[in-house]
């Protein structure tokens, strides 16, 4: 019976999303026909038309952030922190207060009065040269923006799971959606590769990056390798009928996470897992759509703990990772059993896996070159100038 509800309720959903998936899908497609697309020297020349309207970045910016400090405070702010003074604003706790008013427009202007109270107390100090975002469109007040960018602030805004948080929705009295606040920031970060193309038809200006790790808090530890199989995630989409599946096939699998029956559990038990299991599960579903997939943050915490990781395949990765020598993916459960049982009984091979995965993760996929990345945009020079200008700089500073 609870399979049956299960299956029922992952149908309804998908029947929810599948059809805006497809709308979105279809302006892409089309806007493709007609457009030059993205490029990062187009990106280049609209942050320089910015300049003259925006404050200078020094070889320290100082950096007001506007975030949360839950899965951030494992080397993501960390690592921006470590190119530039950075503050950080911690909105999710005036939300958290104001929880049961998340549909009011409340929320947002009570945040961005908050958060312009704190740019002015930073600059008793020094002028913020840069506001950069994390945060769901539920939160941001386009005026807001408008008010850093009268000031001469660069504004920035990441954005994560696009694919299903782009159109726009009315929510009480918001319009949500990253289309609607998009358009009004310097630069958008993407990590949905094709919709940055749709991103440049609203009048944004997106930049393409993929999520990445920080081996400062994930990093391989020593261990037997007395786990199966692990996954650490929330408790949503087909997760729980693969786990049911693989572990039909005798599969001893370890599942943590919100929603599961084992609970959260902390970031050191999470790396420890990662670095000592057998194998580390991923499923790149968008929501309940298994058609749709979405490049995770998963995709490079679990390399850059030394694990040997099996995800659902996702052309993206192939840009990422050399699939089959760094990370395994499978098409289909069948072929997710088929892979643990090769790795199962080939350990040597895993562990070369494991050390592949490993050195591309560090050598490619951290955040402090993401960062360094976007500041390097921002001062119009390239990324390596860029990284050792500030760590010279920083050197000094401390």
């Amino acid at each position: 019976m609870r399979h049956l509800i299960r299956n029922l309720l992952l149908s309804y959903r998908r029947r929810q999303q599948l059809p805006k998936y497809r709308a979105l899908l279809g302006g892409i497609v089309s806007e493709q026909v007609s457009s030059p697309g993205y490029s990062e020297g187009a990106l280049h020349n609209c942050i320089r038309e910015l300049e003259s309207h925006r404050r200078p970045l020094g070889p320290v910016p100082h950096i007001a952030a506007f975030g949360a400090h839950h899965w951030e405070r494992y080397g993501y702010w960390q690592s921006l922190g470590r190119l530039s003074r950075l503050e950080t604003y911690d909105y999710s706790v005036k939300a958290a207060k104001l929880a049961g008013r998340y549909t009011s427009s409340a929320i947002r202007r009570e945040l961005a009065r908050d958060f312009l109270d704190f740019i002015e107390q930073q600059e008793r100090a020094s002028a913020v040269q840069v506001a950069f975002f994390y945060a769901d469109s539920q939160f941001i007040a386009p005026e807001l923006v408008s008010a850093l960018t009268a000031k001469g602030i660069w504004t920035v805004l990441m954005g994560v799971d696009d694919k299903h948080r782009f159109q726009e929705q009315q929510v009480g009295d918001l319009s949500t959606g990253q289309c609607t606040v998009a358009p009004h920031f310097d630069l958008y970060w993407t990590s949905w590769k094709v919709g940055v193309d749709l991103f440049l038809k609203i009048g944004a200006n997106p930049w393409y990056a993929p999520l990445a790790a920080d081996p400062v808090f994930h990093h391989p530890v020593r261990g037997s390798r007395s786990t199966d199989v692990v996954f650490v995630g929330q408790r949503y989409g087909r997760r729980e009928t693969l786990i049911d599946y693989l572990r039909g096939l005798g599969f001893s699998v370890k599942v943590f996470g919100r929603g599961w029956p084992e609970g959260v559990i902390s970031h050191e038990r999470t790396v420890e897992l990662f670095s000592t299991s057998m194998a580390v599960l991923g499923l790149g579903d968008v929501g309940a759509l298994a058609e749709v997939k979405h490049v995770k943050g998963r995709d490079f915490e679990v390399p850059m703990c030394g694990g040997l990781y099996i995800t659902t395949f996702n052309p993206e990765l192939t840009d990422l990772f050399e699939i089959g020598k760094e990370i395994l993916c499978y098409n289909s459960f069948e072929e997710c059993a088929e892979l643990l049982h090769w790795v199962r009984r080939h350990p040597q091979e895993a562990d070369d896996i494991r050390q592949a995965g490993l050195y591309r993760s560090l050598r490619d996929h951290t955040w402090e070159a993401r960062f360094a990345k976007i500041l390097s945009i921002l001062r119009g020079r390239p990324a390596g100038d860029q990284r050792d200008e500030c760590v010279a700089a920083l050197k000094v500073h401390a």
